[in-house]
């Protein structure tokens, strides 16, 4: 009807032209919207709070600037209002999504919210041991662990699973003594009475408590750089629970080519120079190996997991790729738009797309996606805003992977928030999407719309690079360290905050980093030096940087640890990796964090748990880490749990298991 009323319109203005007649009168067109975003939102609320919230609808010239609240649970936390406002009122416990519509084009916003009811519940119960190995008439000790620590209600009830095994009598509190009956197994188990989370024991019980009888490598070989971040390594017992547990000396046989360190069953593994290395792990006369193999240079960074704002992307050991959370532009790669879901569920199956195995992924907390397959192709879906999908077009909305240009040798792409960064095999670095204050690294600063990949500068020398919110981040090969984009907090680490910088442009002096990481919608960024110290700077507000709240303009060095391999920014808060144990910090509203709350952690990065991981990605209100085992923990809000649950969990919980590690 609009297309009808804007021909007539030009009709009557050349009508009257032609016509000889006086000048026409002006004739006003409606002004479409574009989209809306919400102002002042927050993360968390307690029980009877009220917050006010806005709807800024864009254009700001629009005709229709009408706005729908709604609320995704009445029971959490109700929401009134029409048009430019509206109040949000906490009224129960639990995650709630405010969301604004656009009357015009139907554009939203979210704000997610947790609300608190203003009791501290228990999130976990872990004991000390789950197995333990006991002759008849032995005892042992379990020790039950309550997080978080000033949970309310930290009451707990033991039981054992077959009291003809193994029974247990109070020893304080938290914990218990085992004691062993007759052969067989039983299974210890402590539960809350606060929400019935449980930990569990295994018992076993026999003539003989079991001994150990050899070790194995949880992988039989690695593949490193000489500028890489190393890689994690786990020996385990045979059998799983001896009733002595070893203690595993690490030693390689050529430390000019692999060097490890070791803490009990784990050790992380450095490419020194390029050649052949074993990795032993003994225990008396027990032996398991591992053969590296270390290449010169510096790896590209493939990525097998991305989370952005309510999706996640991630694919399998098989190279499938599969996908949940919010699918309202496509950008899931399912073949639909909309189509929300809680599970992982397989993507890009449909079109050309349909039969490729993938090598890396990005998504980004603007609802867009992209992957690199296999064979080397390139391929972009979802949200097409500023062209942020490099095939062409300005706007739209993509639910099938597409390929973008013919080429077969692409590395590496990053998903910023409104720009994207890629690298070939060849070293050369790419960008498209929005240029404005120079993100895209192409020497423009106004907002224009690049929409397809265009080569930044000449350098054939790059490894990695992120694009963030409003600026980037590169490695070259050599170990220099690039920024460009937006200077306003510190974001380019180059000591300043203004002005911006439009081309790619060399951070110091250092030539010794060798990995780096920026979220698609952060402002801070981290980088990790060949001698495994973790550096921060930017944006440091809710703690995310690992030192205080402060924003930092240079690169500072985060604690004194000198085992960092992986570390991962996310919107406000950060993860990482050190020998394998994981950390988080920052903000912590969707309990992102995993620490058993919502708090915020300012105070520098907490470990989580005892696992061993080999990779780790933060999103906006979510976290993931994938074992050596190749299981997935998540942590956050229910959109990027990936576990089918529909509530936040503040503490991380398993999602499946066969997924992909990154390679070197």
């Amino acid at each position: 009807m609009k297309n009808f009323l804007t021909l007539a319109a030009s009709v009557a203005l050349a009508l009257a032209f032609a016509c000889g007649g006086d000048s026409p009168q002006t004739v006003m067109y409606d002004v479409p919207v574009v989209g809306v975003a919400i102002e002042g939102k927050v993360p968390r609320m307690t029980v009877g709070d009220n917050v006010s919230l806005g709807a800024l609808v864009m254009p700001e010239r629009a005709t229709n600037k009408g706005v729908a609240w709604s609320t995704s649970n009445d029971r959490v936390a109700t929401v009134s209002g029409s048009g430019a406002t509206a109040t949000v009122t906490a009224v129960g416990g639990g995650s709630v999504v405010i969301t604004a519509r656009t009357a015009d084009g139907g554009f939203t916003d979210t704000c997610p919210i947790t609300i608190d009811d203003g009791i501290v519940h228990v999130a976990s119960v872990a004991l000390d041991k789950t197995a333990m190995g006991l002759v008849p008439g032995a005892n042992g000790q379990l020790v039950a662990t309550v997080l978080p620590a000033n949970a309310a209600n930290q009451t707990l009830s033991w039981k054992s699973s077959n009291e003809d095994t193994a029974t247990f009598t109070p020893a304080g509190p938290d914990a218990v003594w085992v004691t062993a009956k007759a052969v067989g197994t039983a299974t210890i188990t402590a539960t809350a009475e606060d929400g019935g989370v449980a930990g569990s024991c295994l018992v076993t019980v026999a003539t003989h408590a079991p001994q150990l009888i050899g070790l194995s490598m949880n992988r039989p070989s690695l593949s490193l750089m000489t500028r890489g971040v190393g890689g994690a390594v786990r020996v385990m017992t045979q059998p799983a629970n001896p009733a002595i547990v070893p203690a595993i000396e690490w030693t390689t046989d050529n430390p000019g080519v692999a060097t490890v360190v070791g803490s009990g069953f784990d050790a992380m593994v450095k490419g020194v120079g390029a050649g052949l290395a074993t990795i032993t792990a003994a225990s008396g006369n027990f032996r398991a190996t591992c053969n590296v193999v270390v290449a010169e240079g510096m790896p590209f960074g493939v990525k097998p997991y991305a989370t952005g704002y309510y999706h996640t992307l991630a694919f399998k050991t098989n190279g499938r790729l599969f996908g949940w959370g919010w699918n309202d532009y496509g950008h899931l790669g399912i073949g639909t738009i909309g189509g929300n879901s809680y599970s992982p569920i397989p993507a890009a199956t449909a079109g050309p797309a349909g039969s490729l195995t993938w090598v890396h992924i990005s998504a980004s907390s603007t609802e867009y996606s992209a992957g690199i397959a296999s064979d080397g192709s390139l391929w972009t879906w979802g949200n097409n805003a500023n062209g942020r999908l490099g095939n062409g077009e300005v706007s739209g909305n993509v639910g099938t992977p597409v390929r973008i240009g013919t080429g077969n040798d692409w590395a590496l792409v990053s998903c910023g928030f409104n720009h994207t960064m890629a690298i070939k095999t060849d070293g050369t670095l790419w960008g498209w999407g929005n240029s404005f204050n120079g993100r895209v690294g192409n020497n423009v600063s106004t907002q224009t719309n690049v929409l397809t990949p265009v080569q930044i500068g000449t350098a054939r020398n790059w490894r990695s690079v992120c694009a963030a919110n409003a600026h980037s981040v590169g490695l070259q090969s050599d170990g220099t360290l690039w920024t460009w984009g937006t200077a306003g907090s510190g974001r380019l680490g180059n000591g300043t905050t203004t002005p911006n910088v439009l081309v790619p442009t060399r951070v110091g002096t250092d030539s010794d980093w060798v990995y780096i990481n920026a979220g698609s919608a952060s402002d801070h960024t981290f980088a990790i030096k060949a001698d495994g110290t973790l550096w921060a700077w930017g944006v440091g507000t809710t703690g995310r940087l690992g030192v205080g709240t402060a924003n930092l303009t240079s690169p500072t060095k985060i604690g004194t640890g000198t085992d960092w391999h992986y570390v991962a920014a996310g919107t406000s808060h950060s993860a990482g990796l050190r020998a394998g144990c994981l950390y988080t910090w920052g903000g912590g509203g969707s309990g992102q964090l995993g620490t058993g709350s919502g708090d915020n952690v300012t105070t520098g990065p907490v470990k989580i748990g005892t696992g061993t991981y080999d990779y780790v990605a933060a999103g906006e209100i979510n976290t993931a880490a994938i074992t050596l085992n190749g299981d997935l923990f998540t942590a956050g809000h229910f959109y990027g749990l990936g576990t089918g649950a529909t509530s936040a969990s503040a503490t991380f919980v398993p999602a499946g298991s066969d997924w992909a590690l990154p390679k070197q």
